[in-house]
């Protein structure tokens, strides 16, 4: 009796832990990039507060992936996160978006 094993390579990148801090002006736009290579190339579904973003969302075939955000106002402020599939396990990249603004001060003097 023979026994013959096929071992399949899975080539599955590490993907930094640490979220990302963007900072884009109120009314600015900005573009959120994951990079996720691999031997299958991952499947990368982006989400805020849990639900699916499939808009302006583009991917590449070299595992490139990018949200971009146009016109941005302070609800577009919050976590948003690239879930990056693989075949044997889920990773996900954060990004934590903060919107800055003019502060406007206004002094009455009588």
């Amino acid at each position: 009796m023979k026994l013959f094993v096929y071992i399949d390579h899975l080539d599955v990148p590490d993907i930094p832990v640490e979220p990302v801090e963007i900072r884009v002006p109120q009314g600015g736009s900005c573009t959120l990039e994951c990079q996720a290579p691999g031997k299958p190339l991952p499947e990368v579904k982006w989400t805020k507060a849990g639900k699916e973003i499939k808009t302006n969302v583009e991917s590449t075939p070299d595992g490139t992936h990018r949200l971009t955000l146009e016109n941005v106002q302070a609800d577009h402020a919050g976590q948003y996160i690239a879930n990056v599939k693989h075949k044997v396990r889920t990773q996900p990249m954060v990004f934590n978006l903060l919107v800055t603004g003019t502060i406007c001060l206004f002094f009455f003097i009588s």
